[in-house]
This record gives C-alpha cells, sequence and structure tokens, in this order.
C-alpha cells in the first residue's frame, strides 16, 4: 500500500491527533497516550526510556502558529516543567505537528525552551509525513476507506481455500509452510491496532489458557465436527487498541446471572455465566470476527496487570482465646482492575485453595477489603502438600478469628476479621483425613493423592491405617480367620489349638482408600482366645500334603473375640498357642 501527500488540515483536529498518536505507538510498542478529560498535563504519548520518559506533544495546527496557538504550546511546555504528572522524569520533550516552522517559529521555540533541563525538539511536517509514509495503514484506516476495507479484507482471507485445494490428494504439512506464513502476513497488514493469529486443531483450545497470552484481547474458535476447530487469536498492538477500535459486546442477562456480573465489572472478578442465563448476545470484533447467537455462556473477566509484582500474605485462624488453630501460606500472583476496585488473585502455596482478594477504591465513601470466591483445589493433590492449606480451610467456623498478615509471621498486619456462623468450606472430617493420609504417605512405596470424592469406609481406613504407623494399637473383634501351619507341625498345633488358647499371628497389613492401595508391610495380631474350627479336617489335609508344603487352617474365636492390632511386626515371629 502506498500514500500521497495528506492534506492535514482538511480533518478534523482531533482525528489527526488521534491518528498521529496511532502512528508513533506503531513504532514504540511500549509507549502510551494519554486520554484525560481535564487536560494531558503536557503529554499524548511518554515512552519510558532507562532513565526517564521520553514526552511528545501532539498538536494538528497547520498554516501558521497564531498567538492563541503559541499559548496552547506554552501551556503544554510549562505543564511539562512541572514534571508532567509523571511517575518517572522528562528526558526528552517533543512537539509533534504537521507544519515546518520558519526561522520566526524556530527563534520562538529556542526561546520558550532554553531553559528546559531535558533536549526539547520541534518535530514538523517532515516527520509528520515520514510517519504517514511508513504506516499507510494507519493513514488508510484513518482518512480513507481503509475501516470499512479491513473489515471486509478479513473476512475474504478467512474465507480463502487455496491451501486446501491446491493438490488433487491435498498439500503435505511440509509443503504449506510458506502459504501459511503469507496468510499470516496478509492477516496482519492492514490493521492499525490489532495483530491476529491463527491455530488449526483437532480439538478446542482450553479457554483457561487463553489469558496467559500477553496482549491477548479476544479468540474466537468454531469447531464443525470431524473437519476440526480454528482458532483466530486478537492481539492488542498497542496499549490504547481497545480504545481505538473497542471490541464491543453486547447481550442481555436473566436475573439470576447480575451479582455475579456486576461483581466481575467492580473488580475485575471472575464469573461464569451459564448457557441460558445470557441470551441475544451480539460480538462487535475486529478481523471480520463479528458474531450473534440467541443463547450462550460467558466466562468475564479483568484483564491481569502486567506491572504486578507478586507478593505472599500469611493466614492464620485463632480461637477465641488466642491460640493458633492454623496457618498457611499464600501467594498473591494477580491483580485485575474493575470500576470500583482490584481483585488480588490468591492461591495457598501448597496447591490447597484460591481466593479473591477484593480491595474497593479507597477514595470512594463504602471503601472495603473483603476475601471471596473461594476455591478448594486440594484434589489430585499429595496430602503432604495440601494439608495446612486443608486444615485452615477447616478451622475457618465461628467462633475463630481470621488473620491476615503480610509475607511473614512478624509482617504488619493487614486485616483481622470475626469468622460468620457458617459451615467451614471443607468439614472437620476431611482435613483429618488428609492429615491421615500425610501420615501414611511417610510409610507407604505407593504415591498418594487427595481423591475428589471420600466415602466414610475411606475415612475409617484411613484412620485405621494412620492410627497403627503413629504406634497406636488397635482394638478389634473378629469371627472367623485362617492362619497358615507347615504340614509336619498342623497335628502338634492342632492339638493344642483344640481348645481356646491365646494366639499371636505376623500378617501383611494392606487395605485401599478411595481406590488407593495402601500396603505397609507386616504386623502383628494377637487373638485374646481362638481355636481351630474342624481339628480333623485340617489333619486329614496335612497327611496327604507333601512335605514342607503349608496348610491354611480355618480359626474362630475361643470364648473370647478381641484382638489387637500393632505395627511394625517384631523382627522374629511370634508362636501360635
Amino acid at each position: 500500500m502506498t500514500t500521497g501527500p495528506i492534506d492535514w488540515g482538511a480533518h478534523d483536529g482531533d482525528l489527526v491527533e488521534r491518528a498521529l498518536a496511532v502512528m508513533l505507538l506503531q513504532e514504540r510498542p511500549h509507549a502510551w497516550r494519554r486520554i484525560a478529560s481535564a487536560g494531558d498535563a503536557g503529554v499524548d504519548v511518554a515512552d519510558p526510556q532507562p532513565h526517564g520518559c521520553e514526552v511528545f506533544q501532539i498538536k494538528s495546527f497547520t498554516g501558521g502558529l497564531t498567538d492563541t496557538r503559541k499559548k496552547q504550546i506554552m501551556k503544554s511546555f510549562e505543564r511539562i516543567l512541572a514534571g508532567g504528572e509523571l511517575t518517572q522524569p522528562v528526558v526528552a520533550w517533543r512537539l509533534l505537528v504537521p507544519m515546518g516552522p520558519t526561522k520566526e517559529m524556530e527563534a520562538w521555540f529556542r526561546k520558550l525552551t532554553k531553559d528546559a533541563p531535558f533536549e526539547c525538539e520541534w518535530l514538523g511536517a517532515s516527520r509528520v509525513d515520514l510517519l504517514a509514509s511508513n504506516n499507510p495503514h494507519v493513514v488508510d484506516y484513518y482518512f480513507r476507506d481503509g475501516k470499512a476495507r479491513v473489515e471486509q479484507r478479513y473476512r475474504d482471507l478467512l474465507q480463502a481455500r487455496a491451501l486446501i485445494e491446491s493438490a488433487d490428494a491435498g498439500p503435505r504439512p511440509a509443503e504449506v509452510k510458506e502459504s501459511l506464513r503469507e496468510l499470516l502476513e496478509a492477516l496482519n497488514r492492514d490493521d492499525p491496532h490489532y495483530r491476529y493469529a491463527y491455530e488449526a486443531s483437532h480439538d478446542a483450545p482450553p479457554t483457561s489458557a487463553e489469558g496467559a497470552r500477553p496482549g491477548l484481547v479476544m479468540s474466537a474458535t468454531e469447531c464443525d465436527g470431524d473437519r476440526g476447530c480454528i482458532t483466530i487469536r486478537v492481539f492488542a498492538r498497542h496499549r490504547h487498541a481497545v480504545e481505538e477500535r473497542p471490541i464491543r459486546i453486547h447481550f442481555g442477562l436473566e436475573a439470576e446471572g447480575a451479582g455475579s456480573l456486576q461483581t466481575a465489572l467492580d473488580y475485575g472478578s471472575t464469573t461464569e455465566l451459564e448457557d441460558g442465563v445470557v441470551r441475544d448476545l451480539v460480538v462487535d470484533a475486529p478481523g471480520g470476527l463479528d458474531t450473534k447467537s440467541g443463547s450462550a455462556a460467558l466466562r468475564v473477566s479483568g484483564h491481569a496487570e502486567e506491572d504486578f509484582v507478586p507478593f505472599r500474605l500469611l493466614l492464620t485462624v485463632r480461637d477465641p482465646d488466642g491460640a493458633e488453630q492454623a496457618r498457611t501460606t499464600v501467594a498473591v500472583v494477580e491483580r485485575r482492575a474493575g470500576a470500583r476496585g482490584k481483585a488480588l488473585i490468591c492461591r495457598e502455596v501448597g496447591g490447597a485453595f484460591e481466593f479473591e482478594l477484593r480491595v474497593t477504591d479507597p477514595s470512594l465513601p463504602d471503601a472495603t477489603v473483603s476475601l471471596s470466591a473461594w476455591t478448594v483445589t486440594a484434589w489430585g493433590k499429595a496430602p503432604a502438600q495440601v494439608r495446612a492449606g486443608i486444615g485452615l480451610l477447616a478451622s475457618m467456623s465461628s467462633p475463630n478469628e481470621f488473620d491476615v498478615l503480610l509475607d511473614s509471621r512478624e509482617g504488619p498486619q493487614l486485616m483481622a476479621m470475626s469468622i460468620d456462623e457458617q459451615e467451614p468450606l471443607v468439614p472437620t472430617e476431611v482435613a483429618e483425613f488428609v492429615e491421615d493420609l500425610a501420615e501414611i504417605q511417610q510409610h507407604c512405596a505407593a504415591s498418594l493423592v487427595v481423591p475428589d470424592s471420600i466415602s466414610v469406609r475411606d475415612v475409617r481406613r484411613a484412620r485405621e491405617a494412620a492410627q497403627l504407623v503413629r504406634g497406636t494399637i488397635i482394638d478389634g473383634t473378629w469371627n472367623e480367620g485362617h492362619v497358615t501351619i507347615d504340614a509336619e507341625h498342623v497335628a502338634e498345633h492342632v492339638t493344642t489349638l483344640t481348645a481356646p488358647h491365646a494366639m499371636a499371628v505376623v500378617l501383611p497389613y494392606e487395605t485401599e482408600v478411595a481406590g488407593q492401595a495402601i500396603a505397609l508391610g507386616d504386623h502383628l495380631v494377637r487373638f485374646a482366645s481362638a481355636r481351630v474350627a474342624d481339628p480333623a479336617a485340617a489333619i486329614t489335609s496335612a497327611e496327604t500334603a507333601s512335605d514342607g508344603q503349608g496348610i491354611a487352617v480355618r480359626i474362630v474365636p475361643g470364648d473370647d473375640d478381641r484382638l489387637e492390632r500393632m505395627w511394625p511386626a517384631p523382627a522374629s515371629g511370634p508362636e501360635l498357642g
């Protein structure tokens, strides 16, 4: 695309200044544009440098420099001398105006800026025309019919079938690389605000991963059965892309979704609006990606702030007497902004849970700090990894109190709050179950995880195994069992055990908890009273067995059905009878 000379004075001044700012942003991807309702403080575009900001003041003046125009420039310059309301010092100030200075204008500008502690420069018509020639797509978009042409061009490109129809048998993957590259270049040739990328895949990419792509403002996936899915991603070319070419979404909302949507708008929180809650969805998007739907599901979330520096918080729960009941650390990993405040995304360091710390703008009369949107994420993780976090969730019930401190026990307290009368996010039984699994894991070779479904039987089995490895003797009762005796000793032991006797045997301890096999090796079982159930059958089996073969002998309680279990088994096995 080429562009001839532009009559800058024939266009609206605000439009000229917007277009010139966008041209600067094309060349300076880290720069930002100031849009202020009460003046720009002498800054239209600021480009951060290692030692400060290079500042551009843009004026649409053509034809001459009147006293009124001089006053406007002087006012902007004075604001820059005062700092320009910037967080960095000014290292250069450049006046960008589509008008070449006369010698009188040059003299006036030098006099105005001679005492400035930073470089000052008048960038006139030649610099503006160079900007325009380097960015013909911006000129076309703002001053000609490019806006409509860009949209139609994408619609045409997205319908291209040349790659598919390039050979009778279809192209091989290696043959389409250059064509795909050319298509990508064509997609990104004309739009001054966005660049595009595409992905072809068999299944739709997970939406949860899209937000982690730097600069992404939109992605659209369309799937067609066995033909696979095409995903188009839209990235901002500069920080003000969505201001210059907004992505607008219009939809109706059923009453049950109103509260969660308002929270998302207020704090940048994430909310999932299910299909049917959203109706009459219309998306006005760049790149020919407009869409309409009578019913839709919608995920709304604020954009994570790029300059956020993660930090950690210490959470503790205390009882009414001040004794600590539980503690864990969370990492504050993201900050999102909304209309009323910000949402800080907090993740427990062991992976047990997540929540949002919502902070209202302190300038508002009803400023608050709240902890919301708690989500348990411990399932499938190692029990020792999440035991502290699960323990804290289980202890969060009245009359306990909750403290948030910065970074460590010695850090400043950020908030303290009483816990409302409510059920804790995790029942106490679940927290005890996780503790038991963590204890068992120290003595079990299999890698255990916290299951997402726990039965009463799972809790009971985990508790028994945990008590054993902690050194507790487990009491119980029994009704039947088997012991294995060498064939040559059967007659001796059966005769002894015809009458009830105390008995101790070594058995492997194996159990199953939520589908996970737990083997702890041998343990000792003591029967208070046991006898052989059928002595004659046991002796007959021994007489017909080959030498050295073990015989399984059925035993039953004698006059006492109590037993004891102890782990681990002693090094030397016990004797029968």
